[in-house]
């Protein structure tokens, strides 16, 4: 667990650093041109949808079938060029139905449905750029989750994060200079560009921009196991963008551009509260694969319960903090008034986003064991409840249908995952401390709504913000409800430890 501590230390701070840019961004830049904002997560929404029919579900074999290759003398016996095959091939077939049927393929989803792709004059005046940002998309992902087999998530993680920086730039310049929101659609493509250049610099950098592959490397069976593992990966992957982008793209396209940049404000709010999950996974991943592959069962079970409770750790205080201080915080926002239903959309999508955490690795551990089938009938029916509820709830409740169906939607998947663990593998990631967690973030929560208002809104947004931070953490701390968290404070704070 410490490698995972360590790892994911620095990359949640290069993470949290994100979070500063985009809640600047968000608070401050995107609401000032809200439709603008809604074409661009509309572009990399709809992008990041489609870039599992380019990585075919080798983005999960990269790190399930490296120990396999694992030859630091040799290249990995060219493991990183034997990926590449399968996404040249896929950037191939997407650009080909893109050419030849794209048009067709809108316009049937505009007869058949209310969505709008062709109604919609900016949808359609963009909408050709999503394929050469999809595929930029998948070579900087298939290259992020290549280093993690090296514990290597820092310098990915800021490549990751780089579109928070230039995103809020071209939609200043498109703002205050052009006035034309090709700065902002043709600014994205050129962002992912740069990132997978950077990437390439970075792989070679340490040492494993190695691509010579040797197919007499690779026995028939094991060919064979990495294609089923990556057909299933393919499948459970869509699914899982399916029920986590769509509301994006259905908001944009049943409702109006406006409204999925007012959607795209409150769910990056919401969004700050699961930062580090993505360390954890990145870091924890690998292991679990060796752990299975050793049949090491209580190594599994450790990694599953530490996890659960280090990341609530920081979702819960981020979730109270929202909890109290949202009301000052859409206070201070330009058109902050105009984001209907914002304060409930946040809650909403955080209280998903709780569950998620809460469940911990429960997909890696599923992904890595030989029931990784279980996966893609889970998030098969993951993405048909969120369409499903996303249609009945957009129309009738806005942008906060599209936060309900997905709470909804991840409350049933992970329930079921909860339950597929253990009763396949008797393990779960519940403690008594999870107990004691939400009866802390509760006495928190009652402590700060009970300070009365001082003055202007920020002040009592950091007062009431700083009051949760405490009392959150005092309690956590004292009640010695994580040795890694102590460890941490002692470390970092207290100097405790040199």
């Amino acid at each position: 667990m410490s490698v995972i501590q360590k790892q994911s230390i620095n990359h949640s701070i290069v993470n949290y650093v994100g979070v500063v840019i985009g809640t600047i961004s968000t608070l401050f830049i995107y609401p000032l041109s809200r439709e603008t904002y809604g074409l661009a997560r509309f572009l990399i929404d709809t992008s990041i949808f489609l870039y599992p029919f380019i990585l075919l579900g080798f983005e999960a074999v990269t790190i399930r079938f490296f120990p396999d290759f694992k030859n630091e003398k040799n290249g990995h016996n060219g493991f990183l060029g034997f990926l590449f095959i399968p996404v040249i091939l896929g950037c191939i077939g997407l650009s080909l139905i893109s050419l030849f049927w794209g048009s067709e393929i809108l316009l049937w989803l505009e007869r058949v449905s209310p969505m709008k792709f062709y109604s919609d004059p900016m949808i359609s005046q963009y909408v050709w750029l999503i394929i050469p940002i999809t595929i930029c998309m998948s070579f900087a992902w298939l290259f992020n989750q290549y280093s993690a087999n090296f514990h290597k998530i820092t310098v990915p993680a800021i490549l990751q994060n780089f579109i928070k920086i230039t995103l809020p730039i071209l939609v200043l310049i498109f703002l205050r200079i052009t006035y034309n929101t090709d700065t902002v659609a043709f600014g994205i493509l050129g962002s992912f560009m740069l990132v997978v250049l950077l990437y390439i610099i970075y792989v070679w950098r340490i040492g494993q921009l190695k691509i010579k592959f040797d197919p007499s490397f690779i026995k028939k069976p094991q060919l064979k196991s990495m294609l089923t593992f990556a057909l299933y990966s393919l499948f459970g992957g869509l699914g899982t963008l399916i029920a986590f982008r769509i509301d994006s793209i259905m908001v944009s396209t049943l409702l109006d551009l406006e409204q999925n940049g007012d959607f795209g404000i409150t769910s990056t709010i919401a969004q700050t509260i699961a930062i580090p999950t993505n360390a954890v996974i990145a870091i924890a991943a690998p292991i679990l694969s060796a752990a299975w592959a050793s049949n090491d069962r209580e190594k599994i079970a450790e990694v599953y319960q530490k996890a659960s409770l280090n990341l609530l750790i920081p979702g819960l205080l981020i979730f109270t903090g929202m909890a109290v201080c949202l009301d000052h915080l859409f206070n201070l926002m330009p058109n902050g008034n105009a984001i209907n239903m914002g304060k409930w959309v946040v809650l909403t999508l955080g209280f998903a986003k709780i569950i998620d955490m809460a469940t911990s690795v429960n997909n890696e551990i599923i992904s890595y064991s030989k029931h990784f089938r279980f996966n893609f009938y889970a998030v098969g029916l993951l993405a048909l409840t969120n369409i499903t509820f996303n249609f009945i709830f957009i129309k009738e409740y806005g942008i906060w249908g599209a936060a309900l169906a997905t709470a909804l939607s991840i409350l049933l998947y992970k329930i079921g995952k909860f339950l597929f663990i253990y009763i396949k593998f008797n393990i779960q990631p519940f403690t008594i401390q999870t107990l004691y967690l939400l009866v802390m973030a509760g006495i928190a929560f009652l402590g700060a709504n009970w300070i009365p208002d001082i003055g202007g809104q920020l002040a009592n947004l950091l007062l009431k913000a700083a009051v949760v931070s405490l009392v959150f953490l005092g309690l956590v701390y004292f009640g010695k409800i994580s040795s890694d968290f102590n460890h941490l404070v002692n470390k970092m704070v207290l100097r405790k430890y040199k």
